[in-house]
């Protein structure tokens, strides 16, 4: 699941025009996978604890 993530966000960066432009983009990239992995981890607790229905956990991971 995280690699899934991380490879389908990596591929919203446009080319780097300079070294710091392409640590930005990483960082943007690293930032943005690491929420989407916070965000599934938060939805897989609530729904183990009954919180949230089967049907939303779904569409949301």
């Amino acid at each position: 699941m995280t690699l899934v993530v991380v490879a389908a966000v990596a591929g919203c960066a446009g080319s780097s025009r300079s070294d710091e432009d392409y640590r930005r983009k990483a960082a943007n990239t690293a930032e943005a996978a690491a929420s989407a992995v916070s965000t599934a981890r938060l939805a897989v607790e609530a729904a183990g604890k009954g919180r949230l229905t089967g049907p939303y956990v779904s569409v949301l991971l």
